[in-house]
């Protein structure tokens, strides 16, 4: 269900929304159980069992351990390739995607605090995402098991890694999601109260929410380095240069795709 059209049909304030989502969310979770296989799974890579339910998506997909990552987009899941788990979440729509935003959003905090990195990456089949958990791992760690890179324009994993730390020293820099070729990173300074609504964010929503701060880059400027670093951001993702900038505005954040 769309809540942010419910909230234009009955003028819900935003945090009404919010504390109905939860209510149905918790709801539609409590009958999500792990196996005694899941369990032990679990407990073999360090994650507690009970904090695993977060990646098991409503059709109620097997947790697996993080695979072996082989070549381009072919897993091994029967080779660990990383301490922590991950479940099948498969991306039927753009709605199915943006639930996999969301869970990971309103979740990412609370996950680091405990010392658990959420975040997602996708399949060997164009669509086919999984969510994943891991403990005492850097988004360096993930990088580098994911190989990450933008060797088509000469860019190796080693690259995309010192950049992403070079970020990470200036800016709240918190990683999404990432692939072979791709990832998703965000520059969130403080949870806000409630949802983050993708689709409808501005510089109005950020300030007021806390979201921006001084360590969260100036996006006009910063552009310019995300295209040096990933020529792709306006030839094959965002048209031009100014929609890159409203982009980041817009997502606080920025998806990078080496083509």
């Amino acid at each position: 269900m769309d809540w942010y059209k419910v909230n234009k049909v009955l003028g819900f304030s935003d945090e009404t929304i919010e504390k109905i989502r939860d209510f149905f969310y918790n709801l539609s979770r409590r009958n999500i159980k792990l196996t005694e296989k899941e369990k032990q799974l679990c407990q073999s890579v360090g994650i507690d069992p009970r904090l695993a339910k977060i990646i098991k998506s409503h059709n109620v997909s097997e947790i697996k351990i993080l695979p072996s990552i082989l070549d381009y987009r072919n897993l091994d899941f029967e080779k660990s390739g990383l301490d922590g788990i991950c479940a099948f979440y498969v991306r039927k729509d753009d709605e199915s995607m943006e639930e996999i935003h969301r869970i990971i959003y309103r979740n990412k905090q609370k996950y680091l605090d405990k010392g658990y990195t959420l975040f997602y990456f996708d399949g060997k089949q164009y669509g086919e995402y999984y969510m994943a958990l891991a403990k005492n791992k850097t988004t360096s760690d993930i990088l580098r098991w994911q190989q990450t890179n933008g060797i088509n324009h000469g860019l190796d994993n080693s690259d995309v890694i010192a950049k992403i730390e070079e970020w990470q020293q200036q800016y709240d820099l918190v990683l999404w999601g990432c692939g072979r070729d791709w990832l998703h990173i965000f520059f969130i300074h403080e949870q806000p109260k409630y949802d983050f609504q993708l689709g409808a964010t501005n510089e109005k929503y950020h300030k007021k929410h806390k979201l921006w701060n001084e360590r969260t880059p100036k996006f006009k400027k910063f552009a310019d380095e995300v295209i040096q670093f990933c020529p792709d951001s306006i030839t094959q993702i965002y048209r031009n240069k100014t929609e890159l900038i409203k982009e980041m505005e817009r997502m606080n954040g920025i998806y990078l795709w080496w083509d």
